[in-house]
Parts: structure tokens; sequence; C-alpha cells
């Protein structure tokens, strides 16, 4: 059940991500202090932390995993290094929004509570397809088809909540939000279905995050740098659809029924 278990995994942490970015801003009102209120979330990271360990010393594994191939063989792979690019533009998408749509909108006019309201409107909204997409790629959905739509959702969103009058913000947040659940569940999705064996599972999941996430966090500061311009808005607006239209190839490719080292399929 990959579909499935991508899809629940990916939901349950749109809506952690929902609920800080709707509650950060009230808890900073409440305790008047920003430091407080993004502190507090360590405590839920360090009580999954205390669990997991419980968990691992009570239930010891079972489950042998043959030799790990090389990894250089993983770099000289064409698929592998499509989902990773497109595990690592999804997230750049991601780290845009989360990093700077709120004071994007506050260029727009509105105030912090309203800001944080509409990104949390966004994040929350990706639960939906989180769970949805993930499930039908590994049905009878086209994994491409989906690929483009989720991306076509996720541009047209973001674009207008930068462009369109602000009364339509919640519309666009919610489009916004369809997108990124859906290509986020797809990123963690290819990892599965891509992978020959369980062992160039872990392998690709390692390349696909370390070096697409770390890909990612350039593109918030490209936006930082692009916003000082006249126009606020065009610089982040570029950049958006560069990524997007590259998100694109890379997710085509991604999408194709083919495995990542194939030679070490077993049966």
């Amino acid at each position: 059940r990959i579909g499935l278990m991508t899809g629940l995994y990916t939901m349950i942490l749109s809506v952690g991500g929902a609920t800080a970015a709707g509650l950060t801003p009230i808890l900073e009102g409440a305790w008047r202090s920003w430091t407080l209120a993004l502190a507090c979330w360590s405590l839920l990271a360090l009580a999954g932390g205390i669990m997991w360990s419980a968990l691992a010393a009570a239930e010891p594994s079972s489950v042998g995993t043959a030799p790990l191939p090389r990894f250089s063989l993983l770099l000289r792979d064409r698929l592998a290094w499509s989902v990773t690019a497109f595990m690592g533009l999804q997230a750049g998408l991601a780290f845009i929004v989360l990093g700077w749509l709120p004071t994007l909108l506050r260029d727009r006019g509105l105030n912090v509570l309203d800001a944080g309201i509409v990104t949390s409107v966004s994040i929350l909204s990706q639960t939906a397809t989180a769970l949805l997409v993930p499930s039908l790629a590994t049905r009878r959905a086209s994994p491409r088809l989906l690929v483009l739509l989720v991306l076509l959702a996720t541009g047209t969103g973001f674009l207008g909540l930068l462009y369109a009058p602000l009364q339509s913000r919640l519309l666009w947040a919610l489009i916004l939000g369809l997108g990124q659940g859906g290509l986020f569940g797809l990123a963690l999705l290819f990892v599965s279905l891509r992978s020959s064996t369980a062992e160039v599972t872990g392998m690709l999941s390692g390349m696909s995050q370390s070096i697409g996430y770390l890909g990612a966090s350039l593109c918030p500061f490209a936006v930082s740098v692009l916003r000082d311009g006249r126009d606020p808005f065009l610089g982040p607006a570029v950049i958006v659809v560069a990524i997007t239209m590259g998100c694109i190839w890379s997710g085509l490719q991604a999408a194709a029924p083919a495995y990542v080292l194939p030679h070490l399929r077993k049966g």
C-alpha cells in the first residue's frame, strides 16, 4: 500500500505545517515573544524523537537487507537524477511559499494575522491532495497527468495570490495548497515506485532528499535577491514560473514506468 501510506504520511505533515502557520502568530501575540512562539514547536519534535527511540529499542529489526550497491552507480543513473530534481524543485516551491508568502501578502497590504491565516489555509488544503494523489498514482490515474495538474494548480495559485484581487485570496490559497499537497506526495511516492529494491529505495531517498533539499534551500535566497527591485512581486513570480517549468520536465521523467538501477531488481 505504497500510495496510501505515502498519502497518510504527507497529509499528517501538511496538518502539522498548517497548525504551526496558523497558531504561531497567535502565540506570538499572547506571549509577546516570537522566539517562544517558534521554540514551542520543538517540544513536538522532542516527543517524536522519544517515541521513535523507544520503538527502536523495543523492537529490533528482524528483516535483513542485502549489501548496498555503490552509491556512484546511482549518480550515473538518469532516472535517479530526475527523481532528485523533482524532489528538490517541488521543495524549492514549498520553501518559497513557507518563507516568503506571508511577507509578500503583507507587501500587498494584509496584516500579520491575515497573512498567517492565508498561509495556513494554503498548507491545510494540502491534506486533501496529499492523501488522494499518491493513491491515484498507484492505481489507474496517469502519474504524468497528475504531475501536470498539480503543477498547474501550484503555479496558478501562487500567481493569483500575487496579482489577483485580495478579496479572492482564500480561493488562490486553496488552489495553491491543493497543488503543493499533490506535489509533495508524488515526490515521496516516486522514490518508492522507481526503486528496484528496498536497498535502492534507501539510497535514492538519501540522494533525492540530501541533494534535492540542498538545491531547494537556494530558492528562498533567490527570492530575497530579486525582490529588491521596483516591483517586489516580479522576481518571485519569475522564479516560481521557472521552477514550475523545471519541475514539469523532471516530473514527467520521474513518472515514466521504469526503475533506478534496474539490473538489481529481484524476480
